[in-house]
């Protein structure tokens, strides 16, 4: 059986044409231990730029400084263009691991939705995709993200939404790919904390038990 990347799961269900999307919510359901997953919500990460430039900038304390394609973002709180709030979302290579990346993602759309509370714009957030629905893909009807917006207006974000890290240990190459396996103990814990479910462990896919009898 081949091990890869979880974040593969969607180029091995046929990406958009196909069953892309589908592929990838089955490998977190089962990630999961059988919680299910029925609604996906993807965006190309220009949407921010776009959302962004659309509600007049995004006032953040950046805390790298970036160099990029020949462009600059300084550190410090500034009010960012679409571009340089996606040039420090996107940035890779000499910036940090993947996971420092995939968190200055979350922190800046966690910061363009609380802007956009703030300034009072969130229940336009359905307009906001008829205009981008080009590069945006859900199975959510117009009426479902009205009303998420709506849910999302009354909500204190700091107070009421948290994120979560799956807890991983760095494995040796797989077929020549760098992977993190997962810490199944305290993923599983992790998911009790979260859902209140208890969930199978399976210690044959644990991080630490692939690591240690890859190094034998």
């Amino acid at each position: 059986e081949r091990k890869t990347r979880i974040n593969e799961a969607f180029s091995v269900g046929g990406k958009f044409k196909m069953q892309g999307f589908e592929n990838t919510m089955d490998t977190v359901e089962v990630l999961l231990g059988g919680i299910p997953v029925n609604y996906y919500m993807a965006v190309d990460m220009t949407v921010v730029k776009e959302i962004i430039d659309i509600t007049g900038g995004l006032y953040y304390d950046v805390d790298i400084h970036v160099k990029i394609c020949g462009r600059e973002v300084q550190k410090g709180y500034q009010k960012l263009t679409g571009q340089q709030a996606l040039d420090y979302a996107r940035v890779r290579k000499g910036y940090g691991t993947d996971i420092a990346r995939m968190d200055r993602q979350q922190r800046i759309v966690m910061a363009v939705v609380e802007q956009l509370k703030e300034r009072g714009k969130i229940l336009k957030i359905p307009e906001y995709y008829d205009a981008i629905s080009e590069k945006s893909y859900t199975n959510l009807s117009t009426e479902q993200l009205a009303a998420l917006a709506l849910f999302a207006n009354k909500l204190d974000l700091e107070e009421s939404m948290d994120r979560h890290t799956v807890p991983t240990v760095g494995l040796p190459l797989i077929d020549k790919k760098s992977m993190l396996g997962i810490k199944q103990k305290e993923f599983a814990a992790l998911v009790k904390e979260i859902y209140g479910v208890d969930i199978p462990i399976d210690y044959e896919m644990d991080g630490e038990t692939i690591r240690a009898n890859k190094t034998r």
